[in-house]
């Protein structure tokens, strides 16, 4: 951690001989941490990695009762001239005497907040790779990345400028419509994914009952162990499956579980080999089985949507 004195002279045209801004040189890092459900059943992870030559990648985890669910990673396709020249102008607003300056004696990197159980954690870090060294300020907001805004009322009156910060990042890399995979999702976790079951799931289906899990289970596996533990009182589980598949390198997943005004939609995502590559011919059927929380917002009927495709690079 760098010491605040230290960063405000540089931030200040002190006498450090690079005449560098702090992390001109170096990477963003916007972390956001943001609660699911009631009572802080699920959580929802977003990060945002910018470098200073362009490039940039966005990291989501969505997760049930500290059980991950599901990742998805997307790198920047944009011109990288454009987006170094982006990253450049931020580093100057949070350095230099603007609204979103973060070097100031009243944002003080040392503050670890307790947010709510309703509010998201959001940290905001500067690695300096000139001076191999960073800071970071952790603050609480509302909304995830795509919908932060600053609590209104804050003894810390300077945490909108962390807030604003990240909201500034978002928009010079992902847009400022951006909405996030697990956008409106009930939180989820994995119980089990893999290219092949013992017997082959060819449809994706709902299980509500512990003599259907246990069934199913022992099917899924081949073998007569107790199956993962699930209170179906208070919880359900959702099979993804697209049937058999001749090339391998083909997956299935959740992407989310998402009430809509007449039912549950559960959205599946396929991950195929890019149109030019030549991955070997191996017959199997992918699947993706998850647990979710038996909650108000779970509206019947619970369907599975027409499956989204997703070519994965060669490599």
């Amino acid at each position: 951690m760098l010491a605040t004195a230290g960063i405000l002279s540089c931030a200040d045209g002190g006498t450090n001989p690079t005449e560098l801004r702090f992390g001109q040189i170096g990477r963003l890092r916007i972390e956001v941490e943001s609660p699911l459900g009631r009572d802080g059943i699920g959580g929802l992870q977003q990060i945002l990695s910018w470098s200073s030559d362009g490039p940039w990648q966005r990291t989501e985890r969505i997760s049930y009762r500290g059980r991950p669910g599901d990742e998805t990673v997307a790198v920047s396709r944009d011109d990288l001239g454009v987006l170094a020249r982006s990253y450049a102008s931020l580093i100057s607003l949070v350095n230099d005497a603007t609204p979103v300056q973060l070097f100031l004696d009243a944002l003080s990197p040392a503050l670890n907040p307790t947010c709510t159980e309703r509010q998201s954690r959001v940290t905001v870090q500067i690695i300096d790779a000139q001076r191999d060294d960073s800071i970071s300020w952790t603050r609480c907001a509302e909304g995830s990345l795509g919908s932060l805004t600053a609590l209104p009322e804050n003894a810390d009156l300077a945490a909108g400028r962390v807030i604003q910060a990240a909201v500034l990042a978002r928009e010079f890399t992902v847009g400022a419509k951006f909405a996030g995979a697990y956008s409106g999702s009930l939180p989820f976790a994995t119980v089990d994914r893999g290219e092949q079951a013992k017997t082959p799931l060819l449809v994706p289906r709902v299980i509500e009952d512990a003599a259907t899990w246990a069934s199913f289970w022992a099917l899924h596996t081949g073998a007569s162990s107790a199956p993962p533990a699930v209170d179906f009182a208070k919880e359900l589980v959702l099979v993804a499956a697209v049937g058999m598949r001749p090339e391998a390198g083909d997956s299935v997943e959740v992407r989310s579980v998402l009430p809509v005004a007449f039912g549950t939609q559960v959205t599946l995502w396929e991950r195929r080999p890019g149109n030019f590559c030549t991955p070997a011919p191996r017959s199997h059927a992918p699947y993706h089985v998850v647990i979710t929380p038996l909650v108000e917002e779970l509206r019947r009927p619970i369907f599975f949507s027409v499956v989204d495709v997703d070519r994965i690079p060669c490599g």
